[in-house]
C-alpha cells in the first residue's frame, strides 16, 4: 500500500482502523499496550475515510473505554459500524481484488475475513440484537489458515500452574480469568526509561531456562544423531 490510499486499499485500511477502534485499539498510540489490530507503521496511511473513522467522536470514546464491551449503548455501537459500512467492506474488497495473483488474493480474503470476525465480535460484545460471537472454528482458521482437523491442546496443567502462581501472590478469585484480570490491573505500566532494565531482568531469568529446557536437549539430540558422545 502507498501512503495515499484509494479504491480497495482505502476500503481495507478503513476496515482495519474501524475494527481496531471497535475493540479499543489505537494504532497511533506510542504504547504497544494500546494496539490491537493495526500497528504504528500504519500511521503513514492517509485518506479522508481513514481520518474520518479514526477521528470519529464515538471512535475516541471506544478507545477511552476499551472497546465495544465497555458500552451499555448498543445502538451507538451499531450506528458507528453502519456509518462506515464496516460489515460490507469484506464483500467490496473481495470483489475488487478478484484479478490479483492467486496467493495475494487469498491473503487479502483471509485478512478481510479475520477483520470481519472482529467487527462481529464487537457487535456481539455490545449486545446488538441478532449479533452473535463468531464460532471458535471460524476464528481459529482465520488466525492460522489451518484447513485440516482442529486439535485442541490440553492446557489444564498450565492453567493449574497459573492458578497456583496467582494464589501465591494473593489472587484467589473464584474464576481464573478474574484472578488474571486483578493481577493485570495491579501492574503499573512501565516507564520508557525502565524498559531496558526490565528486559535485562527477564533475560537473566529466561536464559538458564532456555538452556536447560531447549538448548541442552537439542544439542544432546544432535549428538545422538551424529553418533557422538
Amino acid at each position: 500500500m502507498g501512503n495515499e490510499l484509494t479504491g480497495w486499499e482505502n476500503d481495507l485500511a478503513t476496515l482495519i482502523v474501524g475494527a481496531d477502534s471497535l475493540l479499543g485499539g489505537d494504532f497511533r498510540s506510542p504504547s504497544g499496550g494500546d494496539h490491537f489490530v493495526a500497528e504504528p507503521w500504519t500511521v503513514h496511511w492517509t485518506s479522508d475515510d481513514i481520518e474520518a473513522v479514526y477521528d470519529d467522536v464515538f471512535a475516541q470514546e471506544l478507545r477511552r473505554k476499551g472497546g465495544a464491551a465497555g458500552f451499555n449503548d448498543s445502538a451507538a455501537v451499531g450506528d458507528f459500524v453502519a456509518r462506515y459500512g464496516l460489515p460490507l467492506k469484506q464483500r467490496d474488497i473481495n470483489k475488487a481484488t478478484v484479478d490479483l495473483p492467486p496467493l495475494r488474493r487469498k491473503f487479502i480474503e483471509n485478512l478481510t475475513n479475520g477483520l470481519n470476525l472482529i467487527v462481529h465480535t464487537g457487535l456481539a460484545q455490545a449486545g446488538i440484537e441478532g449479533a452473535h460471537m463468531p464460532e471458535f472454528d471460524a476464528r481459529y482458521r482465520a488466525a492460522t489458515r489451518h484447513e485440516g482437523p482442529i486439535r485442541l491442546v490440553d492446557v489444564s496443567s498450565s492453567r493449574d500452574r497459573l492458578r497456583r502462581l496467582l494464589h501465591e501472590r494473593g489472587y484467589d478469585q473464584t474464576y481464573l480469568v478474574d484472578a488474571v484480570h486483578a493481577w493485570e490491573t495491579d501492574q503499573e505500566r512501565l516507564k520508557p526509561e525502565d524498559i531496558p532494565g526490565k528486559i535485562e531482568e527477564i533475560s537473566r531469568k529466561l536464559t538458564p531456562v532456555v538452556k536447560e529446557r531447549l538448548l541442552d536437549p537439542l544439542i544432546f539430540h544432535i549428538l545422538m544423531v551424529r553418533g557422538e558422545n
